[in-house]
């Protein structure tokens, strides 16, 4: 099982919107293996999610795309107004049909 390494501090609504992405996933370790086939590494999953990293345009293009449009490019250098466990803002994964 893979667990998500969370700051104290949400870094931006794009790394909550992975958050809640992987958190709703029915199998969670294939979409973060999945995002790393995007990124360039699994590795990059905590680095994104932690704030550590800020996706760069083409990087943040690819999240996009990973997404299905969820994270848009802009997520990721506007502030989180909720917390970890909040449901983000508007929330709708279309990349899980029984999302809540």
């Amino acid at each position: 099982m893979t667990l998500m390494h969370l700051a104290a501090v949400v870094p931006s609504r794009g790394a909550h919107k992975l958050a809640w992405i992987i958190g709703t996933s029915g199998d969670p370790v294939d979409d973060i293996e999945r995002f790393g086939q995007a990124v360039g590494g699994v590795a990059m999953f905590d680095r994104v999610l932690s704030g550590e990293v800020v996706p760069c345009a083409v990087m943040a293009a690819e999240i996009q795309l990973w997404s299905m449009g969820l994270i848009q490019r802009q997520d990721w250098r506007r502030p989180a107004y909720r917390w970890w466990g909040d449901r983000p803002i508007g929330w709708f994964n279309p990349r899980v049909p029984a999302a809540a």
